[in-house]
């Protein structure tokens, strides 16, 4: 499932919500895991993995642009 990649951090926010920490690759499964969490009221925090795969800079940058239109940390 991929909520499995949703693990809240158990911290309230200025807002009260809850964080999520959601590992974001840039690619489709991630973001659905992220907009899910975002639905269900948690605010993100995304991070993303450069383990030198070839498209590192690419994976980056677009989880960078998918985290701006979540507003969310990144």
């Amino acid at each position: 499932s991929m909520l499995l990649g949703i693990f809240s951090l158990n911290e309230k926010t200025k807002s009260d919500k809850m964080k999520a920490l959601c590992v974001l690759s840039g690619g489709l499964d991630s973001t659905v895991a992220a907009l899910i969490a975002k639905d269900l009221g948690y605010d993100l925090v995304n991070i993303t993995f450069n383990y030198g795969q070839k498209a590192a800079e690419r994976e980056i940058n677009s989880a960078k642009k998918i985290s701006e239109i979540l507003n969310a940390e990144h």
